[in-house]
């Protein structure tokens, strides 16, 4: 049982295992001949770990995971998503004992599986919100929140909770880390990606950033900046020490610079949207070259831009939850491709 065998085990050759369990126990997948060393055809059969962005955020998932997010067309991947009540990790930290610290406050009474799928998925939520009701007794980093908290926070964030995403309440990144871990058990392809999510602190203005316009205009994803927390993106909190700072965690905004934008979406882009951003884009670049980037500047730049504030897609919010990237914050108008407008027109 690898479960039994990376919990009991001492060496750093288990307990580097912690996600490899998850995969096995939670998810099902085979096993790797040899855990450290495995084949391309081993990793093949792995999934493509995914949050569910039920609270909306601007960045969609957590931001410590990384500096761009790429959201999915959900009729793509439908049939590929497994999604478990909690981040996966944490769980195995909290209550296998495959990580070894840090350790999050949970009760370890909900079960990660069966898992949910997009067609069934209560047993999912219940257990995800029950999950952040520790005692405490397992140490944990977290302050305890029972069942009717979570809900609430969780229902308060969600487009039921709260129709304008202006007046959404705000994040923290407690409440960002309480996603569901909705993961992809198969191999998505480049026209399955729907948009991507650049956070805006780590890479407007920076070589990486100009490098992520081209390569989605290349594929034709729409560019939708997300401020997040503010930050500049390069020292995001490691596991455990996620904290209650509130942040509105509701700013997104679509790059009209991109052919994208202006070629293949439908959105009515303001006249000086474009040169805004680019005198934006100048302005980061020449503090980036100066030196360390504070949140000071990134907030700076971020208020010098005019443009298109979106939404992200809520169930019934557009006619094709597929084609269409975001819901104009100021008007509710449904920002899509192209295509799809004109199909729908005739």
């Amino acid at each position: 049982d690898p479960r039994s065998t990376a919990a009991n085990a001492s060496s750093a050759h288990y307990k580097n295992l912690g996600p490899q369990i998850a995969e096995i126990s939670i998810f099902g997948c085979p096993p790797f001949a040899r855990p450290l060393r495995p084949t391309w055809d081993e990793a093949a059969n792995r999934l493509v770990y995914a949050a569910h962005n039920i609270r909306r955020l601007d960045t969609g998932s957590a931001p410590l995971f990384g500096n761009v997010g790429a959201v999915f067309r959900t009729s793509r991947v439908r049939k590929m998503v497994e999604i478990a009540p909690i981040d996966t990790g944490i769980w195995e930290a909290s209550c296998n004992d495959t990580y070894g610290p840090p350790r999050f406050n949970l009760d370890c009474s909900y079960p990660m599986a069966p898992v949910g799928t997009l067609d069934h998925f209560d047993h999912v939520l219940y257990r995800g919100l029950g999950s952040w009701g520790g005692d405490g007794s397992r140490g944990g980093r977290l302050p305890r929140r029972s069942l009717a908290q979570s809900a609430a926070e969780l229902i308060a964030r969600s487009a039921v909770g709260s129709p304008s995403y202006r007046d959404a309440p705000n994040a923290t990144e407690l409440s960002a880390g309480s996603y569901w871990e909705a993961n992809l058990l198969g191999n998505p392809r480049p026209d399955d990606i729907k948009l991507v999510l650049p956070f805006f602190g780590a890479l407007f203005g920076s070589a990486d950033g100009a490098r992520l316009r081209r390569l989605a205009d290349s594929h034709g994803w729409p560019v939708v900046w997300a401020l997040g927390d503010g930050g500049n993106g390069t020292a995001p909190p490691p596991h455990g020490a996620l904290s209650g700072t509130a942040y509105p965690g509701n700013r997104r905004l679509l790059d009209p610079t991109t052919r994208t934008a202006q070629r293949r979406l439908n959105a009515s882009l303001p006249p000086g949207s474009a040169a805004s951003f680019e005198r934006a884009w100048a302005a980061a670049a020449g503090d980036r070259r100066a030196g360390p980037v504070s949140r000071a500047q990134v907030q700076r730049w971020w208020a010098g831009l005019e443009g298109v504030r979106l939404a992200p897609v809520a169930a019934a919010a557009c006619a094709d939850t597929d084609g269409c990237v975001g819901v104009v914050v100021d008007t509710g108008a449904c920002v899509c491709e192209r295509v799809l407008v004109e199909a729908a027109s005739v």
